[in-house]
């Protein structure tokens, strides 16, 4: 059975499962992010890298809450830790190459987990 409710109250707090922004890949950058996930659910943040090539993906600083998988070369999955609820942090680089620049970006993403 399927349920649908709606909220006509801007007082009432909804629940959050993920939210991350999206970033477009810069090569020779640093760029910084910000998630929002849910106790024990799973989050994305994905780089759009348009016509580059996306040779490497590593992970720079792991987080101290959590778990972090790669989405292939285009980002990388967040997990918090069972029952944790706070702040994270972690930054992740990717390698890439467009046309004749080659270049690394590094993301640094700040996690708020509720």
């Amino acid at each position: 059975m399927l349920a649908l409710f709606a909220v006509w109250s801007s007082n009432v707090a909804t629940p959050i499962n993920c939210r991350a922004t999206p970033l477009a890949l810069r090569l020779g950058t640093a760029s910084e992010s910000s998630m929002t996930v849910a106790s024990g659910m799973s989050c994305a943040i994905i780089i759009h890298h348009g016509s580059a090539t996306l040779e490497a993906l590593s992970v720079e600083t792991a987080p101290n809450h959590g778990n972090l998988s790669p989405r292939g070369h285009t980002g990388v999955n967040y997990r918090p830790m069972p029952g944790f609820a706070g702040e994270d942090f972690f930054a992740i680089a990717l390698k890439g190459r467009l046309n004749s620049h080659e270049g690394t970006m590094v993301v640094r993403v700040r996690v708020a987990v509720q």
